[in-house]
């Protein structure tokens, strides 16, 4: 057991062993603040991903799980924005080692300290993805990595991690094997964090999950034309997709992922239409 800031985050590792770690708007309107209610945030880091989930915890704070920091120092400025009472994020996680994934993890740790930092165990011969694991050994007070049928529970919220499984782990290149999440709030709602997987592991998802729908999409890849298979965007049926994308010479978002968004009813918002969107995910009925 690790004791941070008093506030317990069980996080349950492929059922191996449990860890004990005390760490330290209306659902369609992203403006609005709300207290007590469950928020996850879309920042705008330019041609980059990252996310953070709050969940209330019961004493008027937040514990706040980032997931991915861009690829340079905005997202400081954007966490800066959001009124942290303090330099600490309860857990860190760097999805997969893309820079525009985890570019602004290294300095982030300059200026926070983290209760956990995850990865997904992937090891490439990329020197400052070298320099962020080193950092976070020193900067978090433990390390893991997360891996499918792993859990993170807090009070009634949890999330699922759907990826990587040991196919993911051996496909080519690092998209693959990005930490896929699913997050069941305790008001009900369900967001689904989905990294820069491809069509092939989508698939794969609703096969292993048959049942998965899910009120809040983050577009894989950025909307890239390798991802959002129209199989799976059918299946899980977001009723918001948010796509995380800056100036590129990808093409992202491609045409073909916006259409079938659209033509799925999702609300559709973008990160570098519509900049940082902080959702709170209100009461499910």
């Amino acid at each position: 057991m690790i004791r941070l800031e008093k506030r317990q985050v069980a996080v349950i590792l492929s059922g191996l062993f449990f860890l004990d770690l005390f760490l330290g708007v209306s659902f369609f309107s992203p403006q609005i603040f709300s207290d007590g209610l469950p928020r996850v945030v879309f920042f705008d880091v330019g041609q980059g991903d990252a996310e953070m989930i709050e969940m209330p915890d019961g004493e008027g704070g937040f514990v706040r799980i980032l997931i991915d920091g861009g690829r340079d120092r905005k997202i400081i400025d954007r966490l800066s924005e959001q009124t942290i009472p303090t330099p600490y994020i309860d857990v860190v996680i760097a999805t997969h080692p893309d820079y525009d994934h985890y570019g602004g993890l290294l300095p982030l740790f300059d200026v926070y300290e983290a209760g956990v930092f995850a990865g997904n165990g992937v090891m490439v011969e990329k020197s400052t993805y070298k320099k962020l694991l080193a950092t976070a050994e020193k900067k978090a007070k433990q390390s893991i990595s997360l891996r499918a049928g792993d859990k993170i529970r807090y009070r009634e919220e949890r999330i699922d991690i759907l990826m990587p499984d040991i196919q993911a782990l051996r496909a080519k290149g690092t998209n693959e094997a990005g930490i896929v999440m699913l997050y069941t709030s305790g008001t009900g709602r369900r967001v689904l964090f989905t990294a820069d997987i491809g069509k092939e592991t989508e698939k794969r998802i609703i096969e292993k999950y048959p049942d998965l729908t899910v009120d809040i999409l983050k577009v894989a890849h950025h909307g890239s034309r390798n991802s959002s298979a129209e199989v799976f965007v059918k299946k899980v049926a977001p009723k918001v997709a948010v796509i995380e994308v800056g100036k590129n010479n990808y093409g992202h978002p491609t045409s073909e992922v916006l259409e079938l968004l659209a033509s799925s009813d999702a609300l559709i918002y973008r990160t570098d239409l519509h900049k940082t969107k902080r959702i709170v995910l209100d009461i499910k009925p």
